[in-house]
């Protein structure tokens, strides 16, 4: 992934899905870390932050 195709991620509306629970997250920040393309994503309601990689992310189309 390029630097440009990375800064497309960022501020647009994700998802994760854990356990078969959806978590909404905005895409805050991009690195590159043991080859793999990661990205910092904070929670739409609440709080905190998690590196997760892209294979994991869901686009979100609609906004939340």
């Amino acid at each position: 992934m390029t630097l440009k195709e990375a800064s497309e991620y960022l501020g647009q509306p994700v998802a994760t899905c854990e356990h078969g629970v959806s978590i909404y997250w905005t895409v805050v920040d991009h690195k590159v870390a043991w080859g793999s393309d990661r990205f910092l994503l904070e929670p739409v309601a609440g709080s905190g932050s998690r590196w997760v990689e892209e294979s994991t992310m869901i686009a979100v189309r609609a906004s939340i």
